[in-house]
């Protein structure tokens, strides 16, 4: 009979429990099992029903697997960190610290300013390499034997015109096929040929000018008898050939001749030539070792590269290979350029965004016109605030550039101690000096290398294969190459392998890079100081400044007093800068603990990049020179510890703030069901008729929750699974991640049991139910947002909502898997945050308190307001004797 009645309807079997059937224990079993029966065969029926109830929290987990496939926890790798020069170390180490450390790159290994008794991080730099290369060259200066090329000239314009003995034949080399081509090609006869050969010649314009003589100077009335003496006859018969038999002659002269064979080979009957042969051979070798230590030196055409692919920047260009040519030049940082180090909890970061951001600041930082520099000065500012990594870079060196210095209070004892600060300042004037010096010195050096004789003469020796080959063994330079590189005209240049790069582009690329740094410089305000009357008036005028986008600090020296020459021995100063510019004094550390080191430069590192440790520095040793009157300096660098290797998972810390939200839209559409079943047994009036007939009311209540209990530990089981193998909790034990999440599914039937008691018909539960079951989870958002201004008991009394207490408890467990340790048994008790005094112990704890408190709630709203068909109870029922005792 019951199993016709469950057929025909489920819930008829409450007709089971009729008083008589059975009596006391077994009546309990037996009710509470057909209760069970009847529940469970009515989820069988509907099999779409239980398959989304079940399928529908693993769907969302299954997206959230698919998102962590996108985001692996990120292994870093140990950090070790650049030291900071300050300005007491020296000007290029400074500036070059300031540009390279802007991001604050990591490296694997030790950096050089970690070994003991060693500072410099930029040896490999292509600039530290270029100061380098030009102090080597500059030490050939000192050479000696560099002036023998005027020593050398000097005695070459003592022969006079000719020089008795030297003739044409003494400069074809050996094996010379130049006779030979004028009686085959030229067809002159034997003795037309001997007459050209035997013809003297003036050493003097052969060995100044030679690499400028050809056979067509032989047809130049004008010049040939400044160089070779020869018969009109002789002349006539080369002047009457045809073009092109004149260029081909031309081309055989210039292959056979070795303007210096006769200065290089013994002539005993004249001194005077011995005497040249003797300095001509140091020179040689004096020029090939300085060739062959030029070629070795790969800094210039390193530079040049770099420089090349800078100048040719377009919007295709990545912001990284730019600063990657930037880091090659001025730091030469290992490992990419360091650039592998990771991004620095972005996430959380205001400041970075600021940084890297779109907002309304950059753009008026973009319009921004100063009126205070020039066009190009605004052009260029407008330019690298335009592009998110020159942003970086400008904003960290524009302080040091434009920014203006205010001292108070303005007595003779400060002017003096400011004016050992504004030395470092005065130190980049060189820079602003370089164009001045380059105008004057640029065409000096550009004449010399056209004009000098000393020149001439060094083309001419680069004529002499012979001479250079035996020089130039070992270099990566051809004399042919070299020869090229020195020519006199441009029309003199040939191809050499492919490629032609003479020092006329050497020198014009010189001259642009020198006036780009001179242009650049006019944007550099050197005049920094500016004296103030006192405090009040250095906050009034550092706001006008900040306005002016023109402001970096403010000393104040508060206990010297109005006209005081005397420095006291124990100095008090304080430094007053933009907010933004510092770190914030609202919180000395941050609230949750997270691995890896403060190394975000635009957050943990405010202090460097926005210049207070700079100041404190100049400022530091400004007071020490004067209170001491020495001038010795001692150059002072900040290392930052370095930091062991760890694993930054981003996508955990975002899940410690989603997981409630997740498993909230998990478990909605149980939710839903489940008060759906409730209400609508006492919408259909099956649960009175149930305990007409001797149904007792909390084994009801009992069924319901095991029924929905058992979905929920299934669900729960393969959440716990899917956490596990998506590596969305890789470090947790999962059994107590099970267990968690079982106390969430027992507190959100017992809410459910609540929500329940509030309506009457089982379509409006359904729906109004998932939605207060939603409302319910958004005061945890509001927590989240607040947690920095909520104490202890506002957390507890907010934990009086399951979502809430579920949400902490999920942050903490995100805390654990955050340290590397997750949730385990023994790590169940204990707090992951410092001095924090909720844990996840007290966030279980308010879970079963709250299942405790929905159901005692529960059941009294029920008794108090049964609903259509009930008979309700006075409201102070819990207190009245007949209630518990009949």
């Amino acid at each position: 009979q019951l199993r016709r009645a469950v057929d025909e309807q489920p819930y008829a079997v409450a007709i089971a429990g009729a008083p008589g059937v059975y009596g006391g224990k077994m009546a309990f079993w037996t009710q509470l099992g057909l209760l069970l029966w009847k529940n469970f065969t009515y989820r069988r029926r509907q099999k779409v029903q239980l398959l989304i109830e079940i399928i529908w929290p693993l769907f969302i987990f299954f997206i959230l697997m698919s998102v962590r496939l996108s985001y692996p926890p990120y292994e870093q790798h140990e950090c070790h960190f650049p030291n900071k020069a300050m300005p007491s170390a020296g000007t290029l180490p400074w500036v070059q610290g300031i540009i390279c450390n802007a991001h604050n790159p990591c490296f694997r290994s030790p950096t050089p300013g970690e070994t003991p008794r060693a500072v410099g991080n930029f040896n490999e730099s292509i600039a530290y390499r270029l100061f380098n290369d030009a102090e080597r060259l500059l030490s050939f200066s000192k050479d000696s034997s560099i002036k023998d090329v005027s020593l050398v000239l000097t005695k070459v314009l003592k022969f006079g015109e000719f020089v008795s003995g030297i003739k044409v034949q003494d400069f074809l080399v050996v094996n010379e096929t130049f006779s030979e081509f004028l009686h085959h090609n030229a067809s002159l006869s034997q003795p037309d040929i001997d007459e050209i050969l035997n013809a003297e010649v003036n050493l003097q314009q052969i060995i100044t000018s030679g690499y400028r003589i050809s056979v067509e100077d032989l047809c130049n009335l004008t010049k040939l008898p400044k160089v070779v003496a020869i018969k009109n006859g002789s002349r006539a018969l080369i002047c009457s050939m045809p073009k092109e038999q004149l260029a081909s002659l031309e081309r055989a002269f210039q292959n056979n001749m070795d303007f210096i064979k006769p200065l290089m080979k013994r002539i005993p009957f004249n001194s005077a030539l011995e005497d040249v042969k003797g300095t001509l051979d140091m020179l040689t070798q004096s020029l090939g070792n300085f060739i062959k230590e030029l070629a070795s030196m790969k800094s210039w055409s390193d530079m040049r590269q770099e420089v090349m692919f800078l100048t040719n920047v377009n919007s295709v260009s990545s912001s990284a290979a730019i600063y990657q040519s930037v880091s090659r030049i001025v730091c030469g940082h290992p490992e990419g350029g360091g650039l592998q180090i990771k991004s620095l909890n972005w996430y959380e970061d205001h400041n970075y965004k600021a940084f890297f951001g779109s907002n309304s600041s950059e753009d008026d930082a973009v319009n921004f016109y100063d009126n205070y520099t020039t066009p190009f000065c605004n052009n260029l500012m407008k330019n690298l605030e335009s592009n998110p990594l020159s942003r970086i870079i400008w904003r960290a060196l524009k302080p040091l550039l434009v920014g203006k210095v205010l001292y108070s209070p303005d007595t003779p004892v400060t002017r003096t101690i400011m004016s050992e600060v504004n030395k470092t300042f005065q130190e980049l004037g060189v820079f602003h000096e370089l164009g001045g010096m380059w105008e004057e010195t640029g065409p000096k050096i550009k004449k010399f290398m056209e004009e000098s004789q000393e020149m001439d003469l060094i083309r001419v020796l680069l004529k002499s294969e012979q001479v250079w080959k035996q020089h130039m063994v070992g270099s990566r330079w051809s004399w042919e190459e070299v020869a090229q590189f020195l020519a006199k005209h441009p029309e003199d240049v040939g191809p050499v392998n492919g490629s032609i790069y003479t020092w006329r582009d050497a020198f014009n690329e010189t001259d642009r890079t020198i006036m780009t740094i001179s242009h650049f410089m006019e944007c550099v305000n050197l005049n920094k100081l500016e004296a103030v009357p006192d405090e009040g008036w250095l906050v009034s005028k550092s706001m006008e400044l900040l306005d002016q986008r023109r402001f970096w600090a403010g000393i104040i020296f508060p206990e010297i007093a109005p006209k005081s020459v005397d420095l006291p021995h124990h100095v008090k100063y304080k430094i007053r800068m933009d907010i933004d510019s510092v770190e914030r004094t609202n919180k000395i550390k941050d609230k949750f603990w997270d691995s890896g080191p403060r190394a975000d430069p635009f957050d943990d590192l405010r202090y460097i990049w926005g210049g207070f440790t700079y100041l404190q520095d100049v400022i530091e040793q400004a007071i020490i020179r004067t209170l001491t009157g020495s001038e010795k300096k001692t150059g002072i660098y900040v290392q930052q510890m370095p930091y062991p290797c760890y694993v930054d998972d981003i996508f955990l810390r975002v899940m410690s703030r989603s997981m409630p939200l997740f498993m909230t839209l998990a478990w909605i559409y149980s939710v839903a069901t489940i008060i759906k079943g409730i209400v609508y047994e006492k919408e259909a009036r099956l649960k009175e008729t149930m305990k007409i007939m001797g149904l007792n009311n909390g084994i009801l209540w009992l069924s319901w929750f095991i029924s929905s209990l058992i979905p929920i530990l299934m669900s729960a089981g393969l959440l716990t699974f899917i956490l596990k193998i998506g590596n969305l909790f890789p470090y947790s034990d999962p059994s107590v991640i099970f267990l968690f999440l079982s106390l969430f599914g027992v507190v959100t039937i017992s809410q459910c049991f609540l929500i329940s008691t509030f309506f009457s018909r089982a379509n409006i539960a359904a729906a109004c139910g998932g939605i207060i079951y939603f409302i319910l989870y958004l005061p945890y958002v509001l927590c989240e947002a607040w947690q920095n201004y909520i104490g202890f008991y506002v957390r507890i009394f907010a934990s009086l909502l399951s979502s809430v207490a579920f949400g902490y408890g999920c942050e903490y467990v995100s805390l654990f898997e955050e340290q590397g340790i997750g949730l385990q048994w023994n790590s169940f008790f204990e707090r992951p945050v410092e001095e924090d005094n909720f844990s996840l112990t007290i966030a279980v704890f308010m879970m079963v308190l709250d299942s405790f408190l929905y159901g005692l709630m529960t059941w009294y709203i029920e008794s108090v307001f049964p609903g259509q068909y009930g008979i309700p109870r006075p409201w102070y029922f819990p207190f009245m004797k007949s209630y518990w005792f009949g």
